[in-house]
């Protein structure tokens, strides 16, 4: 709904004299919604609508009920059967490599050290319940070998300070073999970051709620920051990154023909050319 009439001349713009002169506007577009006569519109687009998250609920609930996402995630043994899911395994849904020693000397192959189990032992007295594999003949750990373990996401993750010295010894090897792969490196990344991550999601919903409440008491003046900060962040971002290539270059000026320099620089034009375009976005708003 325009606060224009249908007979308005829109060629009386080009004229900047002219006061709108004549005009009466529509009052409507100024009231209320609740001030308004309410009615459906588009009642084909909220059918549409209404059919399209009817789907997508009924295809979760198909693919949940009749898949197996966990399946996706679960840890594979030293004799590739998936925990809790192949056959003879189906009660030993968690990843335990046992011999860690052994296993530590060849990061390479330390999986193929590893068995089901039941539970992840939090004690080193803690009996293993294991389905045993062609390389793993017995559940009970060689004297010494014991460890304790914390379960993250089904895989026991060995406790470093109760590792076997010579384990210990091998440790860095194996994690930076595990990191080399793509699922491997996630899931370390993720439980390295695991308290970072939770505390990140709290303030960011913290902080959220907060803005939310701000936004309902002044939202003019938060608008406006918010326009501010973003600017700030794309300029700021830009002469940071620079400054960084700066610096690096500094420390070792071969550095400027390597791609982390090219990218540092395509990123900081990058963030000024959008900072540009933000702002003139912003001078056409007026």
């Amino acid at each position: 709904m325009s606060s224009l009439p249908d007979d308005f001349s829109r060629s009386q713009l080009k004229d900047r004299s002219w006061k709108g002169d004549g005009i009466q506007v529509n009052k409507d577009i100024a009231k209320k919604p609740t001030d308004k006569n309410r009615r459906c519109t588009d009642v084909l687009c909220c059918l549409v609508f209404v059919a399209f998250m009817v789907g997508m609920i009924w295809s979760t609930v198909y693919g949940y009920v009749n898949g197996n996402p966990g399946k996706l995630i679960a840890p594979i043994d030293g004799d590739k059967n998936i925990c809790g899911y192949s056959s003879g395994v189906e009660d030993y849904p968690k990843l335990y490599i046992d011999d860690i020693s052994t296993a530590a000397s060849d990061p390479t192959n330390v999986f193929s050290y590893s068995v089901c189990v039941k539970s992840c032992p939090k004690e080193k007295t803690d009996a293993i319940d294991c389905q045993t594999t062609s390389v793993t003949k017995a559940c009970t750990p060689e004297p010494g070998q014991e460890y304790t373990t914390t379960d993250f996401v089904n895989y026991c993750i060995p406790v470093y300070d109760s590792l076997p010295q010579e384990a210990k010894d091998n440790w860095n090897s194996v994690k930076n073999e595990i990191n080399k792969t793509s699922y491997g490196g996630a899931f370390a990344d993720l439980y390295e970051a695991r308290w970072v991550l939770l505390l990140a999601s709290g303030l960011c919903l913290v902080t959220t709620m907060i803005y939310i409440k701000f936004m309902d008491w002044c939202a003019y003046w938060l608008s406006w920051l918010s326009v501010v900060l973003v600017f700030a962040a794309l300029v700021g971002s830009g002469i940071w990154t620079l400054q960084l290539r700066a610096n690096a270059i500094e420390k070792d000026p071969s550095y400027e023909d390597e791609a982390g320099a090219t990218w540092l620089n395509f990123y900081a034009y990058s963030a000024f050319i959008a900072a540009g375009i933000y702002l003139l976005v912003m001078i056409c708003c007026f």
